[in-house]
């Protein structure tokens, strides 16, 4: 299993980073989790098609995790034809797909509006398609919002996503995740000081490599903190355009 980080800015982009969307690749089989930045270039930019895709996450509805969704879905209606990807949202399905029809029903030359395969998040297994498997578990970052365990290749990734701002990680991490190894921890690094991390991380046998995205650049101070706090585990900035192995 690889990551790929397409974009790990925080509410907005920054100079060479875009907002949140990873790639997740499984053998010949790809996956993106969130999607704050309209991703056609940076497939197209490493010889891929929207085609690769067999599922697309959303964590929850803010707009730096889901706004490129539209000119990507948008794309996949007039050029991409073919792409026949599921959809899991953590939204009202009739409301999002709705709104994309209207929105798409703004083109200067209509086309009609194919029909995507939409899904909604819950807690619990959301997706199993024998390759990958896929389990949230709900945060308290917004009225609905989830963290991500990927499964695959006998490896476990968990992506938290975007956790509570007002209690911190110490309430809103999904602990349940950590109860057997994590070969890779994917956490934000926005919406508190990283080394709020320290009491899940401290003395925890089952991760020991962090790789911590969605970067206020003003919380990188604490991040740089947690690694002197933590020279046993293997902390890593993320940067758009890199990725690591699991």
């Amino acid at each position: 299993m690889r990551v790929v980080f397409f974009g790990t800015s925080h509410g907005y982009p920054e100079p060479h980073k875009k907002c949140s969307a990873l790639m997740v690749e499984v053998g010949e089989k790809r996956y993106i989790i969130d999607m704050g930045t309209d991703i056609t270039t940076d497939l197209i930019d490493r010889g891929l098609r929207p085609e690769c895709l067999s599922a697309i996450f959303i964590t929850h509805m803010h707009g730096d995790h889901y706004c490129g969704l539209a000119p990507f879905l948008n794309t996949c209606n007039w050029l991409y034809k073919t792409t026949d990807f599921a959809l899991y949202l953590p939204a009202d399905i009739k409301q999002f797909s709705d709104a994309l029809e209207a929105w798409l029903g703004l083109r200067a030359t209509p086309i009609p509006v194919r029909k995507f395969d939409y899904h909604k998040i819950n807690e619990g297994l959301i997706y199993d398609d024998g390759v990958l498997k896929v389990t949230a578990y709900m945060t308290k970052h917004c009225e609905e919002s989830y963290s991500l365990l990927l499964e695959a290749e006998g490896k476990r990734v968990l992506y938290t996503g975007d956790l509570s701002s007002k209690h911190g990680p110490e309430y809103d991490f999904p602990r349940a995740a950590l109860e057997s190894k994590v070969d890779l921890l994917i956490c934000e690094g926005a919406h508190f000081l990283a080394t709020r991390y320290m009491p899940i991380f401290d003395g925890c046998e089952n991760i020991s490599r962090i790789w911590i995205t969605h970067i206020k650049e003003t919380r990188v101070g604490s991040i740089y903190e947690l690694m002197e706090m933590l020279p046993d585990k293997q902390i890593v900035l993320a940067k758009d355009g890199m990725e690591v192995n699991v």
